[in-house]
């Protein structure tokens, strides 16, 4: 198996598995990211997903265990079983690739919550990501896509990998072949903040550990494995029984890096056990989710939080762009927001549109002028989900506590909750704020140039 082959094939689950654009870069680097991701996937292919294309989505339930509530507040960590819908993929982004040619493999997990919420984890079977920054993915890319079969050696990737020892150990280590999705463990490799009921905060990596135990086929084996083995394997092993996972977070010790997902963390770090993910059949409308479903790590639930790891924000922007490819094709525009309900003497919300189509990625308006008093509806127009996050350096001094307080369901502090659906309402009050320049970003597109700002006049 070549060197560019196995690059291109642990590519795939890598861009899948993180996001692609620094904050503040504009959606130029984004495009130009998404574009050299086409050229390595051999172009575009319709109805699937730039990375992962092979996949299956299974159905099962999340126990959390008792310890799981000391080290998050979050809903699906309190006890009792919440439903889970799995994704199983090959890191691919070529559907049609052979299992045994495809690694690494993806596991995406996403907990329902109450009132319909939910929360998602996205991991693949490498400890460790192929990069740290946006930067060098840039460079990754273009290394892989100026390599060719004839040219002279050291390639362009050959050097990549000769300077580059984390991204050589991401491709070397994805070279055996597993006996099932069963029996490999996945991890995050991003870090994420961890806020108990006390307010207590805490880094922390998921970790997914198969309950039968870690196995690869042997050489025999291997060679004989079939272009879709692994999926069939899978419907074996349901058909005896439920499949498990212990689900853990690795916590952080003081000076661990949280910024960089390439850098793993000692084994000897602290693993505390939040609960067991059971999955015990194959979604019945497996083929309508599999091209409308989209996980992202930004889903995130109150007791979970951003990190300072840059690649997490960093996914939507690409994956912005891969499901535009996915889901808009023969499809119509979502019908108009209706106007906003008022009461009689009230004045009516300020309507703010996020939208996402072929002119880019935007709030509309850009500046909003308001006055203390006002409160503003930003609406889910089109290309969501998206949601209004204030940067914290932009507020006035002591005003921070007042606006987390005004705005609507938060997922972190000044980050409002994702809008999934088309014209879903968001509101922000302007009542107690002091006059000022308030500048926001949707935090799934930051990537994309997804800012904004709101002029607050007495």
């Amino acid at each position: 198996m070549s060197v560019r082959w196995l690059v291109r094939i642990s590519l795939a689950c890598g861009l899948a598995c993180y996001p692609l654009v620094l904050q503040g870069q504009d959606k130029s680097l984004a495009q130009q990211l998404a574009d050299q991701i086409v050229q390595v996937d051999g172009g575009i292919h319709p109805g699937y997903r730039y990375f992962h294309a092979k996949g299956v989505v299974v159905l099962g339930t999340f126990t959390a265990v008792a310890g799981a509530r000391s080290i998050s507040r979050a809903a699906h960590l309190q006890g009792g079983a919440v439903p889970v819908t799995v994704r199983f993929s090959n890191g691919s982004g070529v559907p049609t690739d052979p299992d045994p040619v495809a690694p690494p493999r993806g596991m995406a997990i996403r907990f329902g919550l109450p009132g319909g919420a939910y929360t998602d984890i996205v991991a693949n079977s490498h400890n460790g990501f192929v990069v740290g920054t946006g930067e060098e993915f840039l460079a990754f890319l273009q290394a892989i896509t100026a390599t060719r079969p004839d040219g002279p050696h050291p390639s362009p990737i050959e050097a990549f990998l000769g300077s580059h020892p984390r991204t050589l150990k991401f491709v070397i280590d994805n070279k055996p072949l597993p006996v099932s999705f069963g029996t490999l463990a996945y991890y995050g490799n991003t870090a994420f903040v961890f806020v108990d009921a006390k307010g207590a905060k805490r880094a922390g990596r998921y970790q997914i550990v198969p309950v039968a135990g870690l196995a690869n086929l042997d050489s025999a084996a291997a060679v004989k494995a079939g272009p879709n083995y692994l999926f069939d394997e899978l419907l074996r092993r349901l058909a005896r029984g439920p499949i498990e996972f212990r689900l853990y977070v690795q916590l952080a010790n003081p000076g661990d890096p949280t910024n960089d997902a390439s850098l793993v963390w000692p084994d000897d770090r602290k693993r505390v056990e939040l609960g067991t993910i059971r999955v015990t059949r194959v979604a019945p409308n497996n083929a309508e989710l599999e091209p409308s479903l989209t996980y992202n790590p930004i889903f995130l639930t109150d007791g979970i939080e951003l990190s300072d790891d840059p690649l997490v924000s960093l996914r939507s922007a690409v994956y912005a762009i891969s499901v535009q490819h996915r889901r808009t094709a023969g499809t119509s525009p979502a019908p108009a927001p209706a106007a906003p309900a008022t009461t009689a003497g009230t004045p009516a919300p300020i309507v703010v549109q996020m939208l996402g189509d072929a002119k880019g990625y935007r709030f509309d308006s850009a500046t909003v002028t308001a006055r203390v008093g006002d409160v503003l509806q930003f609406v889910n127009v089109s290309g969501g989900p998206h949601n209004v996050s204030f940067w914290e350096d932009s507020v006035p001094a002591g005003a921070g506590a007042q606006l987390q307080q005004d705005m609507g369901p938060t997922i972190g502090p000044l980050k409002g909750v994702l809008l999934l659906e088309p014209n879903a309402p968001y509101r922000v009050s302007l009542a107690k704020l002091p006059p000022g320049t308030y500048r926001y970003y949707c935090i799934a597109h930051l990537g994309l140039g997804m800012t904004a700002q709101i002029i607050v006049q007495p």
